[in-house]
């Protein structure tokens, strides 16, 4: 500041030399006073100046500012501030303004004007935008708004102060006072941000130390207190001034005292004691210590320090402490004086809100010594209380009194009311939660239950953490959730016998109906085996023969279901229970039981959901023994005994399928036909339609199975499925090989039925049709509709493959090879994409494009090797290698597919092999391999008798024209009218 006025008064000093001498004299000996302190001479000079006529008015205006400037560093704001304020007002030209103004505003701010202070500091901003000193101008106007509580405003100049660019000597100050306004915010974590910021890069600063307390007091306040413990502990802290230390010390020793570490807090309380001298800091301390004591159950030691402190009684410290000694005495199980202390209390402080805890005390120690009827009389009493928590604890006690007598509505609505007089950080504030959780689950409020269950999950974590998982399960498990249910019962980590018993039902219960019947049988074999007394033995046992019947352990199925028969000497109420043991009885090939077991079934429970389908499995199991009269008779029970029965519809095509299976077709008819005429709507009418053309069949008047679906669409021309019935007609004639038929009857319901979604399906069809009576031309124009049109339908690649193939008759290889690459751009189905590559290959080979079919088979068998193509792919490939004498490469791939494969595939490689062998004049290797066809692929007869031949001509190589002669006679008798068979002859005429 001073550097800058020396200059503005060098430039005054140049000015007035021009004027009179005495006015230059007396100017620059004012200045001379005014560099060395001597305030009140120059003071008196620069007033003189003023009173001199006819001098510019810029030396005025100068002499005017120095005027506030002498009355300011002498402690005369009054006067510096009106004469601050008369300059600024009448010299607005002044190159002295700018400072004027700003120590104008500093000093209404610190008279603690700040309304004045912001205007004449705002005026500065507005007047000089780009004065060197508007990082401190900020500041102060920050601090103005920051005293007036305009929070926003103060907060804004703030970051202002401290983001200006120039040099500043309040930007410390702006962050440290940042930091206070979060702080008093409660915004602590904002206000940690802006005290680190003061130890990261103004560490010098005055601020540092304050800044490092203030930091612990906010972690201490945000309950962080191990933070706390460490900000307070730095060695920072060694040399702050007293003030600041004591302030850190009580804060150290409050942080240790949350975090339980009570002798660490007891030290630094017990050195605070030693060096402070406040009294009041010093009862603050003692009462802390006290309270340690208690905490540590050093109850004798308590009592001493309460009884010390409760002795001045003019502070809330005596009062509470007056309690407190009582409390210490009720402790170490002196109720005679604890007694008499309270009585005295009560007499002294009548109105106390600790009397209220006294009563509560009482209630408490009824509720243990006296039933719930005495107890409740007491809790009513004391949760009318005047204090809050004392009413809060004592409604959550009787909520907990009615949660035991299974009065849910009355324990809930105690809860509710606890809830309305506590705060989130009551600790009975999670108690009174988990009340209404527990109260809306046995309620049936699954919804309301689970949205408390889950909060106090993640809100109080720790709090009976085991018992609100275990209702988290047991509700999900009755919003039939077992999944989420299982995964809270998995987390129940809990020692109580009973609690574990039901948690390992319930495991068992969630996999059981999830149907994971594997594991759902080893929890309930599990709980059978460590509670067999459990009233839920019997039920446990059921469920687990039906969880090995569902993992179709039929055997040990059975054996549980006898063994609870049996122990309960056929009084088992469970139909269910018999429907699945008549089931596991038949599995383990014992069909007669079963249907004993079933016919029990009808006769204990003839109005069980299972007693026509046991009926009807009585008849199935004649059924599947091949006794088709008895089924028949079984099924026919069923009409007169459960007329009603869904099961109907099925039971009248059973029977039709045994007269059927008994060579009764005009029966058989009859049934299917009563089956079109009852229940032409149900799927089993296409069940009937195949029984109706077996049936004809074996009478051999197939053309009448195709009359009877024509009248069947005819009479139910409305049918949701009417397509397709009429698309079974096409499908019966091409069984039949009737193609011509085939492909007039698709044609005809392409026709009828424009929007089936059988459409795809009846072009597909006709194309084979048409390809199995030679019409070619109309097995591409279908073909071609499937895949141009209806490419991703289940006949789509299907369709692409039928008119490869007819390419590929035709001599039409590249229209083959174009319709290939077109259908790899589409194709969906990964599974079928080595099948067109593979047919593609072939088509490549066919127009000897030898190099992209080996990009082919090479991609098919690198990527694809899974699929049955890739194997294909070999073969081929060999070939290739084959015909170029590149032996090495095909010897690799056949004998890999020859042991690998046993199939066709297999044998052709195997054959294979053994030509190249003959093709290097390697017989001996070359017999072995073709003998391995004979031994191991004698079922496929194309490679067995190639295989044979070639064998012939081996032996011929090794002049052996016995076997030679033996080989060739094999083919020429087994095949005397083909090609295999004249090229023996002629091999055996050579010979």
């Amino acid at each position: 500041m001073m550097k800058k006025i020396n200059v503005i008064l060098i430039y005054f000093i140049l000015t007035i030399i021009v004027y009179s001498q005495n006015a230059t004299e007396k100017y620059y000996l004012a200045e001379k006073y005014f560099e060395h302190g001597n305030y009140s001479v120059a003071y008196k000079l620069f007033n003189e100046i003023i009173s001199i006529k006819d001098l510019e008015e810029n030396i005025i205006a100068s002499s005017n500012y120095f005027v506030a400037e002498c009355l300011q560093r002498t402690s005369q704001n009054a006067g510096a501030i009106s004469q601050f304020e008369f300059f600024v007002n009448n010299y607005k030209n002044s190159v002295f303004r700018e400072i004027a103004l700003y120590e104008l505003g500093k000093l209404y701010y610190y008279n603690n004007q700040f309304v004045k202070a912001r205007d004449r500091l705002q005026s500065m901003v507005i007047d000089y935008p780009v004065s060197h000193y508007l990082g401190e101008v900020y500041f102060f106007i920050a601090a103005s708004f920051f005293y007036d509580k305009y929070r926003d405003e103060a907060e804004e100049y703030f970051i202002s102060s401290i983001n200006f660019r120039g040099a500043n000597n309040f930007r410390t100050n702006a962050v440290f006072s940042l930091g206070v306004l979060y702080e008093k915010e409660i915004d602590y974590t904002k206000a940690i941000s802006q005290y680190e910021e003061i130890l990261s890069y103004y560490k010098s600063s005055p601020e540092a130390q304050q800044a490092l307390v203030r930091i612990g007091i906010c972690y201490f306040m945000l309950k962080d207190y191990d933070s706390a413990v460490i900000e307070l502990s730095d060695k920072m802290m060694n040399n702050l001034p007293d003030s600041l230390a004591i302030e850190a010390q009580v804060i150290l020793a409050h942080s240790y005292y949350e975090l339980k570490e009570f002798q660490k807090s007891f030290d630094v309380f017990n050195s605070l004691l030693k060096i402070t001298s406040d009294k009041k800091l010093e009862r603050e301390i003692k009462y802390s210590l006290a309270w340690i004591y208690f905490l540590t159950n050093n109850y004798e030691k308590a009592f001493e320090q309460f009884n010390d402190l409760a002795a001045v009684q003019d502070d809330s410290i005596g009062v509470n402490s007056f309690y407190y000694s009582g409390l210490c005495k009720k402790k170490v199980g002196n109720t005679k004086s604890s007694s008499q202390i309270f009585r005295a209390f009560q007499q002294s402080y009548p109105n106390h809100k600790f009397v209220q805890l006294i009563k509560f005390g009482s209630a408490l120690e009824s509720l243990s010594t006296k039933t719930d009827s005495e107890a409740e009389k007491s809790l009513i009493i004391s949760a009318k209380s005047n204090d809050p928590i004392v009413s809060a604890r004592s409604l959550v006690l009787l909520g907990e009194i009615n949660l035991r007598r299974e009065k849910h509505k009355e324990s809930k609505k105690y809860y509710i009311e606890a809830l309305s007089k506590l705060i989130e950080e009551d600790t009975d504030y999670p108690k009174a939660l988990l009340g209404i959780a527990i109260s809306d689950y046995y309620l049936g409020k699954l919804n309301d239950a689970l949205r408390t269950l889950l909060r106090l999950n993640k809100e109080n974590p720790n709090f009976e953490k085991e018992r609100v998982r275990f209702y988290l399960a047991e509700t999900y498990f009755s919003k039939s959730e077992y999944l989420t249910s299982l995964k809270y019962y998995n987390q129940i980590n809990s020692n109580n016998e009973k609690i574990q018993s039901q948690i390992l039902y319930g495991k068992a219960y969630c996999y059981f109906n999830n149907k994971d019947y594997p594991n759902s049988s080893f929890y309930f074999s599990d709980y059978i085996r460590k509670y067999p007394d459990s009233k839920n033995k019997s039920d446990a046992k059921l469920r687990l023969a039906d969880s090995y019947f569902g993992i179709k352990d039929f055997a040990k199925a059975s054996s549980t279901y006898q063994d609870i028969f049996q122990k309960t000497k056929g009084s088992v109420n469970n139909d269910f229970a018999y429907y699945q043991y008549g089931q596991a009885l038949y599995q383990t090939g014992k069909p007669k039981d079963a249907q004993i077991k079933f016919r029990e079934l009808q006769e204990k429970y003839p109005r069980s959901d299972y007693a026509d389908e046991s009926q009807y499995l009585i008849g199935w199991i004649y059924f599947q023994q091949s006794s088709f009269a008895a089924a028949s008779n079984e099924y026919k029970k069923i009409f007169s005994r459960y007329k009603s029965s869904s099961l109907i519809p099925i039971v009248i095509y059973s029977v039709g399928d045994c007269y059927y299976n008994l060579g009764k077709y005009d029966s058989a008819l009859v049934y299917y036909r009563r089956l079109f005429k009852e229940f032409p709507k149900t799927r089993f009418v296409f069940d009937a339609i195949n029984g109706i053309n077996y049936s004809y069949l074996g009478k051999n008047e197939p053309e009448k199975a195709i009359k009877e679906i024509d009248d069947f669409i005819n009479e139910n021309s409305n049918l949701d499925f009417a397509d397709e019935v009429f698309y079974k007609k096409g499908e019966i004639y091409y069984s039949l090989g009737n193609y011509i038929n085939a492909e007039k009857s698709f044609s005809e319901f392409i026709n009828i039925y424009k929007t089936s979604k059988f459409l795809p399906d009846a072009y597909y069809w006709i194309g084979k049709s048409a390809a199995n009576s030679g019409d070619y031309d109309a097995a591409i124009k279908s073909f071609n509709i499937v895949t141009q049109k209806y490419f991703s339908s289940k006949y789509g690649v299907d369709a692409v493959v039928e008119l490869g193939k007819i390419y590929s008759d035709k001599n039409e290889f590249e229209l083959a090879i174009e319709l290939y690459k077109d259908a790899l751009t589409k194709i969906k189905d990964q599974s079928r994409v080595p099948e067109i590559i593979y047919n593609l290959a072939l088509a490549n080979i066919e127009v000897k494009n030898f190099q992209s079919a080996y990009s082919n088979l090479n991609e098919i068998i690198n990527y694809y090797q899974e699929n049955i193509f890739s194997d294909k792919a070999k073969i081929e490939i060999s070939m290739l290698e084959i015909a170029r004498s590149n032996y090495e490469q095909a010897i690799k791939y056949l004998s890999e597919l020859s042991q690998k494969r046993l199939d066709d595939i297999g044998a052709e490689a195997q054959y294979l092999l053994g030509a190249v062998y003959y093709e290097q004049g390697n017989i001996e290797e070359a017999i072995n391999s073709l003998v391995r066809v004979r031994s191991v692929f004698g079922a496929y007869d194309l490679w067995y008798t190639k295989s044979l031949l070639l064998l012939g001509d081996c032996y011929m190589k090794i002049n052996d024209k016995v076997n030679a002669r033996e080989m060739y006679l094999a083919v020429a008798n087994h095949h005397a009218n083909d090609e295999y068979g004249q090229e023996a002859k002629k091999k055996l005429k050579k010979l």
